[in-house]
């Protein structure tokens, strides 16, 4: 029988109940936690003598494939939101440079012109305003 490696060295993101490489107990409230590098090393184990391996190693190993398959769910959730929001602001960047694009191409000397243009109608529209006022005044006296 090959003597059990124990000895596992991975990150911090496979490790602990959220961590791909541990899943927690099958019964909830149960604080037991299963390493899937252990449970593949009892499998090995097992197949090594040539015996069918018994249903207390298979279960662990099914609820590691479980586990894995949620998490790999989950994952494409999130990437999804990702995709979504990169998309969003993708089309926010796009946007955001057609309207600087507006704001640079304006023609200064165009925009003075109808400015001005604007302006000498709104006087004379004043003195209009203002001569309309003196003459009723004129025709009350």
């Amino acid at each position: 029988m090959a003597e059990k490696n124990t000895v596992i060295e991975y990150g911090m993101m496979g490790s602990g109940p959220d961590g791909l490489f541990i899943v927690p107990g099958a019964n909830p409230g149960d604080d037991d936690e299963v390493n899937i590098f252990d449970a593949l090393i009892d499998l090995r184990d097992s197949l090594a003598t040539g015996n069918v391996p018994p249903d207390a190693i298979l279960k662990p190993i099914e609820d590691i494939n479980d586990h894995v398959i949620g998490r790999l769910v989950e994952s494409t959730v999130n990437q999804k939101k990702i995709n979504g929001m990169e998309e969003l602001v993708n089309v926010s960047e796009v946007s955001s440079q057609n309207r600087l694009g507006k704001i640079e191409d304006l023609d200064v000397a165009l925009a003075i012109s109808q400015m001005a243009a604007l302006e000498a109608s709104f006087q004379a529209s004043l003195q209009m305003v203002m001569r309309v006022n003196s003459m009723q005044l004129i025709n009350f006296i």
